[in-house]
């Protein structure tokens, strides 16, 4: 089945008639929502990833499911223009200096963060001033995405007031979804591209969408949560973390990530 996008043929004439609101179109001119084609997109991206990840990784089936799904759910919610992954960076004991002053003089919402090869991994820098280094485990599937335009984008600093506690960093990969599409063409296994077949879910091309950040609670000692429904209740013994002060959240204004970001 095929999609027209904002078009709605009308009159006798089969004239289209140009519309606004981001809906899309049948050919029978049944009228589906933005919202829908755009949750459609990304879990369509999400099963690529899931594939390609599976292909480049050894983490366990199971957990890449919870991360394709988890990220799906992420996606949406934040209506990101293409398929993105929350994830945290790993050695950020090591630049606590850069992370503080983070705390006092935040970064832009989502800032986009330059990302270099080192003999440790990829790290990744905010204004030249390094955070941490991507995740080892996620390492086969993003090295292969950073030249097609893979972003890496700061979600929030995070960490608790006790004593002995350091600051952590949230991340979101971004633009995964399109940067594996230019990967899989690049190589000529792209499919079709087109539309889901014929079951009325449509996947044909959305605009860019904004991202609205939501505030999350983070876990106090630097390893917050990726998208988790709910935080671990704390074992008998153990004090729950108290109020996040030093959490630096994203501004509620929404941002756009651009279509073509830059890496």
């Amino acid at each position: 089945m095929n999609y027209i996008t904002n078009v709605h043929t009308t009159g006798a004439s089969g004239a289209p008639t140009v519309h606004d609101d981001g809906a899309h179109y049948t050919e029978s001119g049944m009228r589906v929502p933005a919202a829908e084609v755009h949750a459609c997109r990304i879990a369509r991206e999400a099963g690529q990833w899931l594939a390609f990840a599976t292909e480049r990784t050894r983490m366990a089936p199971a957990t890449l499911i919870r991360k394709a799904l988890d990220a799906t759910a992420f996606s949406v919610q934040r209506r990101a223009s293409s398929f993105a992954v929350p994830s945290k960076l790993v050695g950020t004991s090591k630049h606590q200096r850069t992370l503080w002053a983070l705390v006092r003089d935040p970064a832009a919402p989502w800032a986009t963060l330059e990302v270099e090869a080192t003999a440790d991994g990829l790290l990744a820098s905010c204004d030249g001033e390094p955070l941490g280094l991507v995740q080892s485990k996620h390492l086969g599937w993003v090295r292969p995405l950073v030249p097609f335009g893979l972003t890496v984008h700061l979600a929030r600093v995070t960490g608790s007031d006790y004593d002995g506690y350091t600051l952590g960093a949230n991340v979101a990969f971004g633009h995964v979804g399109s940067a594996l599409g230019g990967l899989l063409d690049a190589l000529g296994q792209s499919g079709d591209g087109g539309d889901l077949g014929g079951d009325g879910a449509p996947s044909g091309p959305v605009p860019p969408l904004e991202v609205s950040p939501t505030p999350e609670v983070s876990a106090g000692d630097g390893a917050a949560q990726e998208a988790s429904p709910a935080a671990p209740e704390p074992s008998a013994g153990e004090r729950a973390p108290s109020p996040l002060r030093l959490v630096v959240r994203p501004d509620p204004t929404p941002c756009v990530w651009a279509p073509t970001p830059t890496t």
